[in-house]
């Protein structure tokens, strides 16, 4: 950290190594505060990576304790598995400077997307519902993190057309932190953030994708009730009238279904006409079988009625 509290970080241009392995191809849009760079790696050639410089560590003159820190990080991180947020793979250090590596994503940035693609409805709302797995699974590692405020430039769109979520990073206290692209974002009102700050901060980023789609989309989105509805929960003013966390809002918006979405094939087996699998074959001998279990059971009635018959007119019989 400089005097002024700022963290330090230095310049680096294209060509320039880093740490001995790391080539220095592309300067990015630094990210926050950060300065981003692609680069190669000497240890893996086929692919390109991203480093983001986070200045020095806090406790730089205490080595021990910078390693410690990393180690714990990296483990904590490594909770972090679902697929479209981005988190550091590992860390280095480049005298003295600390940097996180990323893997290399590109895309456009999901305003721009949004701009010049403009997507139904239905798309917004199933990026949501994937930025919403992906912070599930941060609020349960094992250092939790809820983001405040979530801006659009911190959303990629990729080739696929899949949302790619970026700006968690370490912070020179070796700590997890979420990091904002820009200031212009709404941020929740929540004096303390929890899963409820992020439900918030969803609605209004499908609120903000709803506006940069232009006059289709503010349309389409005026006739979703249930949508309109839902959103207005997730952004009230009071927390505990909102949606609580992220399974929950998953489970509710996967639920929506749209009238531009896949068609529902109707035709199930309980409309299928029954098809005879199976035939018994015919018993030749069933009729003479039926007529032989009739006779054995007359027989059998009539040698009781004699039995109960004889024990009335001869009751001293018995004693012989």
């Amino acid at each position: 950290m400089t005097e002024g509290g700022a963290v330090e970080v230095r310049e680096f241009r294209v060509g320039d190594k880093i740490a001995e392995r790391f080539t220095v191809e592309e300067v990015l849009p630094p990210l926050g505060t950060y300065p981003h760079f692609r680069a190669s790696d000497s240890e893996n050639p086929t692919h390109k990576c991203v480093l983001s410089q986070i200045g020095r560590p806090t406790k730089e003159s205490e080595p021990d304790k910078v390693k410690r820190g990393l180690e714990k990080a990296t483990r904590a991180l490594s909770w972090v598995r679902v697929p479209g947020c981005l988190v550091p793979k590992e860390f280095i250090l480049h005298e003295g400077i600390l940097f996180s590596v990323f893997a290399d994503i590109k895309g456009v940035l999901l305003d721009i997307y949004v701009k010049e693609q403009q997507p139904p409805i239905s798309k917004m709302v199933h990026w949501v519902t994937d930025i919403a797995a992906m912070l599930e699974q941060i609020h349960e590692s094992r250092q939790p993190q809820f983001v405040g405020n979530l801006p659009v430039r911190n959303i990629l769109v990729n080739a696929d057309g899949e949302v790619q979520l970026l700006g968690f990073d370490l912070n020179p206290d070796l700590k997890l932190e979420f990091i904002p692209a820009d200031d212009t974002a709404p941020r929740s009102p929540d004096a303390k953030f929890d899963a409820r700050s992020d439900v918030w901060c969803l609605g209004k980023l499908l609120q903000q994708m709803v506006e940069a789609g232009g006059e289709t989309a503010r349309k389409a989105y005026r006739e979703a009730n249930d949508l309109r509805t839902m959103v207005q929960t997730m952004t009230h003013e009071d927390p505990e009238k909102r949606i609580s966390n992220m399974a929950t809002l998953k489970s509710r918006l996967e639920r929506m279904s749209w009238k531009d979405g896949p068609k529902v094939d109707k035709s199930s087996q309980l409309d299928a006409p029954i098809v005879e699998l199976t035939r018994e074959e015919a018993d030749k001998f069933k009729e003479v079988k039926e007529r032989i279990k009739i006779l054995m059971g007359v027989c059998v009635l009539l040698f009781l009625l004699v039995a109960l018959l004889g024990q009335t007119l001869f009751p001293d019989l018995g004693d012989f």
